[in-house]
């Protein structure tokens, strides 16, 4: 198909999928593309976010539940596609971003968005705390023989703290069913030479020091990145440890906006889509108002409300004279 930046280079329509299939796949996008749009005037604690359609392809292999035996997801970039499309309400996401923010350092400080029966970790965090967190949560799922996996994203300029690598060494140690997908784009900050392991410059190099699978995909091939992270996933079920991603997204290459090209590939698959799409569009639309109109203080059903977990418990100052 065409864009505005020439022939794309890749297919839209991933292999297998139904009819049905492939419209669920458009609805998490058009109701992310809503929600980023109702949370623009709630500016996010990092202008870093995901691509929506990277964060579709990375989050849709990911087994859901509401009651915390699902696959979990750990976010240090604030991606509104990626907690839909891992099941949580558009309520309960505003609920999140609009408490009062918190300060974290780092570029990747993100979310806020906790909600652990839906499996979502994205809160408000040191650079590479998360990964760490992610590496003993899956560990705990290997001990347990539980059939269940995680996945990490964050962004490349994580990857220069010390507890990013302490994590992902941990993980790797330790076998923990864990998928870590690192964002890497034209423009963004790198980590200095002194914080990366020699020779390991991009995220797809620093697997082999770790002794784990890497591979890198491009950000606006849905297919690719969704056979990569899905067997990924399968793998660390199946006690093959951990898989490092790395996602290249190139806006000046990839797709201009991933939403429009992959309802118009559907709209030439089949033009009989055109009529459910518009149905999918205004369906969005009309959620994500209503969820806005609700506003802060609008009661979230139990066990749909993130809530802020450990890192946001004030740690109180003791003086050395009490108790004199």
């Amino acid at each position: 198909m065409s864009t505005e930046h020439g022939e794309a280079p890749y297919s839209l329509l991933p292999p297998g999928l139904s009819r049905s299939g492939l419209l669920d796949l458009y609805r998490v996008l058009a109701r992310g593309r809503e929600l980023e749009r109702v949370l623009a005037g709630d500016p996010p604690a990092s202008p870093a976010t995901f691509p929506p359609l990277a964060a579709l392809a990375a989050v849709w292999p990911l087994r859901r539940s509401s009651e915390g035996s699902g696959d979990l997801l750990g976010m240090t970039i604030r991606s509104p596609v990626a907690a839909l499309g891992h099941g949580l309400s558009p309520r309960a996401l505003l609920q999140g971003s609009h408490r009062p923010p918190v300060p974290a350092s780092g570029r990747d400080a993100g979310g806020d968005w906790i909600d652990l029966p839906h499996g979502l970790l994205a809160p408000e965090a040191p650079p590479g705390v998360l990964l760490g967190v992610m590496a003993g949560a899956t560990l705990a799922f290997r001990f347990q023989d539980e059939p269940r996996a995680g996945l990490f994203l964050g962004g490349v300029a994580g990857s220069a703290s010390g507890a990013w690598h302490e994590g992902l060494n941990l993980a790797a140690v330790q076998r923990s069913p864990l998928v870590v997908v690192v964002l890497t784009r034209p423009g963004d900050p790198s980590p200095s030479p002194g914080r990366t392991p020699a020779g390991a410059s991009s995220p797809v190099d620093r697997g082999l020091p770790y002794g784990i699978g890497s591979q890198a995909v491009e950000g606006d091939d849905l297919p690719g990145t969704l056979e990569a992270v899905s067997s990924a996933l399968e793998r660390a079920r199946d006690g093959g440890g951990v898989t490092l991603i790395e996602v290249r997204w190139d806006p000046g290459t990839a797709l201009g906006d991933p939403t429009s090209a992959f309802r118009a590939r559907l709209g030439q698959l089949d033009p009989a889509m055109a009529e459910e799409i518009s149905a999918i569009d205004a369906a969005a639309r009309t959620e994500m108002e209503e969820a806005a109109r609700l506003g802060p203080h609008a009661p979230v059903p139990h066990g749909e409300s993130p809530t802020r977990g450990s890192f946001h418990r004030p740690v109180p100052r003791v003086s050395p004279l009490a108790g004199a």
